[in-house]
């Protein structure tokens, strides 16, 4: 019966001590990426953030850029060799048309279905200006 007992505790630890799966391998594909997803802001540091935190947003990433309804210009984008990271700079304008928006970071594809960014946003409009450093986490809808 010890034995038994000594036998059971042993596979109890064993299967205690086995590590969960992994998530499945993916390819890094940022440029063909195309979909709806949604967009969670974290301040970086809000004690330096004068925007203060935004309101969860969807966006339409193609081509490995999040589409516009109103202008918007690259100042930069360069994609890693290996499909992972897009660090890029562009500034669109306001929806209203009196300002603009401009998005500086990095874009990391971390799973087959989630992009994490790291950028700092500087918005410039008449009555509102305003500089502030967010995490970004996309979820494909």
């Amino acid at each position: 019966m010890r034995s038994i007992a000594c036998f059971t505790l042993l596979l109890s630890v064993a299967a205690c001590a086995t590590p969960a799966p992994a998530d499945p391998p993916f390819t890094c594909q940022l440029e063909a990426l195309d979909g709806t997803w949604r967009l969670t802001l974290t301040e970086q540091n809000p004690t330096s953030t004068s925007c203060g935190p935004l309101d969860p947003q969807t966006a339409v990433f193609s081509s490995g850029k999040t589409t516009s309804s109103t202008k918007c210009t690259d100042n930069s984008r360069k994609v890693s060799a290996d499909g992972c990271r897009i660090d890029f700079d562009y500034v669109c304008e306001t929806p209203d048309g009196t300002g603009t928006a401009r998005y500086v970071g990095i874009t990391k594809q971390v799973s087959a279905d989630k992009l994490q960014s790291d950028e700092t946003i500087t918005l410039t409009d008449p009555g509102l200006d305003c500089q502030g450093t967010y995490s970004v986490d996309w979820s494909r809808l």
